[in-house]
């Protein structure tokens, strides 16, 4: 494509097919969309990928949430009566870091040439969404804390990728 911009094109393929890209009338370019046989993840990710385009990839639904909640800090506390104080510290609050840990299982070696560009993307986006909306909103940018990054196999087999996301703090409850 010689002209710079955005494609969007939005569709739900139910098999594998190729998508043409017009401008003007003229196609600029084909792409292969591959359907995935078991689609069955509750957890969708998105990435821009080398060429600045956004890819989707689906972790099963078998992935591990930690949170990591730390204090935010303390202060004195006035006594005004012995008799009902318990302490002369009060925290001011705490902050959670919480860290999904997610797994894409039986990724095969064309796969993972492509899912390779999410440990260099500077985006990586989280699926919040009801399910039944694609906006801004529904996407949750998220860190990539560290991830199994094998971009290739010895042996052409199939292989597992695990990646652990780390949520912003603005996304947990902070109670001050």
């Amino acid at each position: 494509m010689s002209n710079i911009g955005v494609y969007r094109y939005k569709l739900v393929p139910s098999a594998s097919q190729d998508i043409a890209f017009f401008v003007d009338g003229v196609q600029q370019a084909l792409h292969r969309v591959e359907v995935k046989e078991s689609c069955s993840g509750n957890v969708l990710i998105k990435y821009i990928d080398r060429y600045g385009q956004y890819r989707f990839v689906p972790f099963n639904r078998f992935y591990e949430i930690n949170d990591n909640p730390e204090q935010i800090g303390k202060v004195n506390r006035l006594f005004t009566s012995l008799v009902s104080a318990q302490s002369d510290m009060q925290s001011i609050g705490y902050r959670n870091k919480r860290k999904y840990s997610l797994t894409a299982d039986s990724i095969t070696p064309e796969e993972m040439l492509s899912l390779s560009d999410i440990f260099s993307s500077p985006r990586i986006y989280l699926y919040i969404g009801d399910g039944a909306s694609d906006t801004v909103s529904d996407w949750l940018e998220v860190e990539k804390v560290s991830s199994s990054n094998l971009v290739r196999k010895r042996k052409g087999n199939s292989c597992d990728v695990t990646l652990i996301i780390s949520l912003p703090e603005w996304y947990s409850v902070t109670l001050v």
